[in-house]
């Protein structure tokens, strides 16, 4: 299967920012978000009522390296995932 250079290019960088987390590189509040996310994912898949999680902070706070690690997280565990923001700067990733 032949993907667009846009799909290459993110899913490399995806997984690349992936690999720099699991070096340790999310703050704790980043991780505080990030394992709250998942968890809420796992109570959903387990059976219980979908939730909403919404993360909050200014600019350069992290909101888009969670958001990113939750994507390849997800996809890592074949959950299709996406990424909706108002911002274009993620879709520069």
């Amino acid at each position: 299967m032949v993907k667009s250079a846009w799909d290459y290019s993110t899913t490399d960088r995806c997984r690349d920012e992936s690999k720099r987390s699991a070096d340790g590189l999310l703050n704790d509040d980043q991780k505080l978000v990030y394992e709250t996310a998942l968890a809420l994912f796992d109570r959903t898949v387990e059976g219980g009522r979908k939730q909403v999680l919404i993360v909050r902070g200014g600019p350069g706070t992290g909101k888009t390296v969670v958001a990113i690690n939750l994507l390849v997280e997800l996809t890592r565990r074949g959950m299709l995932a996406q990424f909706v923001s108002r911002n274009a700067a993620p879709r520069a990733v």
